[in-house]
């Protein structure tokens, strides 16, 4: 259920921001 404006700011956060985000969105 990942979006752009998700996936944008994904690439603004730290690697471990970015597998906290990853892992909420795959539940």
């Amino acid at each position: 259920m990942t979006t752009p404006n998700l996936i944008g700011k994904s690439g603004l956060l730290p690697p471990s921001e970015k597998l906290a985000l990853s892992f909420v969105l795959s539940l």
